[in-house]
């Protein structure tokens, strides 16, 4: 195994082009024509998955908003997922993709702690994603800092006011965006008072935040969307579909 190969996928292969997966509880000549001259496909793949008739074949892709100018869209990569699986589900297997990919930095974190700072929403399937149209998508994290009068681009970018107006337009804040936005702090979470040399950010209606509370938002507003279907809406992921995530 001089590749250093963990875990496959099977794909038909007619002529030049590479077609559909095979499914893996199905025999292989159930799923071959005898007339039809097809090769098979050995494709590697990051992490373990089993893909029968009820699952989902998506493509995704990582953003990184801290590398880059305004970001940077890694390329996408094709994944299956069950089509009852939750928005909880997704995350995780993110997760599982990070830790695999990162060793160095999430290697020995836990993955319900990873899942809690993921982020994902539907990406455009047929214009490439890039660092300008990324941001015009409807992000949840976002809306959620919106609500609390935070603006997203100047907190993110610690940009000043008068430099925020170069940044892309950010779309309205759809109504299931609204539904998942987090309410008003609670006493346990918001702070009373300054500590030290603290940064805080000052949201539209004056109020002001630190980074912890501004975090504490935003985990609240992705936490209220776990239990959400992914292939029913307000997500409503398709076979061929594009997620983007953060």
């Amino acid at each position: 195994n001089i590749f250093g190969i963990e875990h496959v996928r099977l794909r038909k292969q007619k002529g030049a082009k590479v077609m559909e997966m095979y499914f893996d509880d199905q025999t292989l000549s159930a799923q071959c024509v005898k007339k039809d001259a097809i090769q098979i496909v050995i494709e590697k793949i990051p992490i373990a998955e089993h893909f029968t008739k009820n699952h989902l074949c998506f493509w995704s892709q990582k953003y990184r908003p801290d590398q880059g100018k305004n970001g940077k869209v890694y390329k996408k990569r094709e994944f299956v997922i069950d089509k009852r699986s939750t928005m909880i589900d997704l995350k995780m297997l993110i997760a599982r993709l990070l830790k695999k990919s990162d060793a160095q930095h999430y290697g020995e974190i836990d993955d319900a702690e990873i899942v809690r700072n993921i982020s994902v929403t539907k990406g455009l399937s047929v214009t490439p994603m890039n660092a300008t149209n990324v941001l015009k998508r409807q992000w949840v994290h976002r809306a959620a800092l919106m609500q609390v009068g935070i603006d997203a681009e100047r907190y993110f970018y610690k940009l000043s006011a008068a430099a925020a107006v170069d940044v892309p337009e950010v779309p309205e804040v759809s109504e299931q965006a609204e539904k998942n936005a987090a309410p008003p702090l609670s006493d346990d979470v918001k702070s009373t008072e300054m500590k030290g040399d603290e940064e805080r950010f000052t949201a539209y209606d004056g109020n002001t935040y630190n980074d912890a509370e501004i975090l504490a938002v935003m985990q609240h507003a992705l936490a209220s969307e776990n239990d959400d279907i992914v292939s029913r809406t307000p997500f409503h992921l398709r076979n061929g579909d594009l997620i983007v995530w953060t």
